[in-house]
């Protein structure tokens, strides 16, 4: 060990603070797990409606755009297509770019829909300590439907409308529509 003041006693006094801290963590850890064993039951997650959050639609969008990026590589890679030359000379209705936008819209929806049928939320929701509905209705068909009716009206409005105007009106507006809700935990 290296010593500050030459003396040894810095480093010991170091030691010393360290190994209080850890036993001071030890015993919160210890009297936390004993007060749930003792009354038996663990804190139930209370959760109240929210409205759309910048911060999770944004880590959402990030993985959303590398997986259609990775579905577009494989794609390119198979088909041996060039996609440069393509979208600088699309074809007289313009399919190239319906089809990049097929490709995205498609990724989108299952993103939105098998995450939140699965797990109850996105990978951004999650972070962020929002689900769409209540964890007893994860079980429930009606929850699916919703949430496929939720990721639909939202890939149909082109994912920026209804989030600005339900920050405008503080109000989640597509989970108004569809049933499916959004929660934040309280």
């Amino acid at each position: 060990m290296t010593e500050v003041g030459g003396d040894g006693t810095s480093s010991a006094a170091v030691d010393e603070i360290l190994k209080t801290l850890q036993k001071n963590r030890r015993l919160d850890f210890e009297k936390s797990t004993a007060k749930q064993k003792i009354t038996g039951t663990a804190t139930k997650e209370e959760f109240k409606k929210t409205t759309f959050s910048f911060s999770a639609a944004l880590l959402d969008g990030m993985l959303v755009v590398a997986a259609s990026l990775l579905c577009m590589i494989i794609l390119l890679v198979v088909t041996k297509v060039d996609l440069i030359g393509n979208l600088t000379n699309p074809d007289a209705q313009g399919m190239i770019y319906l089809a990049t936008f097929s490709l995205f819209a498609g990724v989108s929806f299952i993103y939105l829909t098998v995450n939140r049928i699965f797990i109850g939320c996105t990978p951004g929701e999650w972070a962020f300590d929002q689900r769409i509905g209540k964890p007893e209705e994860l079980n429930k068909a009606a929850y699916s439907l919703k949430v496929v009716a939720r990721s639909l009206v939202v890939i149909a409005t082109g994912f920026v409308i209804l989030p600005i105007l339900s920050v405008l009106f503080n109000k989640d507006i597509t989970g108004s529509i569809t049933g499916a809700q959004l929660f934040k935990k309280a």
